[in-house]
């Protein structure tokens, strides 16, 4: 089964300057093809779950480094990702709120001197 990653590099974020904190993280499908999670290093930050796998849909809204979280996901190919962000600081009427767009590529981001690919593994 296909096991695709997408990498969110320095670059790749426009918008706010809380947009540079998504910078590493990563949209990955399972291996069994039934969600895409939302990553950074190893941790789950959030999971979209659905069968099939559309190419447009909205992670569940998840809190990382400070901000709480909206990513949703535009357009999706073996490629590249392309979406928006919405972070917010607190939930007050003082409350700071930045948004942007971002776009990730396809591959882990670990070696920036190779072509990056989508990953294929076998269940």
């Amino acid at each position: 089964m296909s096991n695709n990653k997408w990498t969110i590099k320095q670059g790749d974020v426009s918008g706010g300057a809380m947009g540079s904190k998504l910078n590493g993280c990563h949209i990955e499908e399972n291996g069994t093809s039934t969600a895409y999670e939302f990553t950074h290093s190893n941790d789950v930050l959030s999971t979209y779950t659905a069968s099939p796998l559309p190419t447009a849909f909205t992670f569940p809204t998840f809190t990382f480094s400070g901000p709480t979280w909206t990513i949703a996901v535009t357009s999706l190919d073996n490629n590249q990702v392309s979406g928006n962000w919405v972070a917010v600081i607190n939930q007050t009427e003082e409350t700071g709120e930045e948004s942007g767009d971002f776009t990730a590529q396809a591959g882990t981001g670990e070696d920036e001197d190779e072509p990056e690919t989508a990953t294929s593994t076998t269940a």
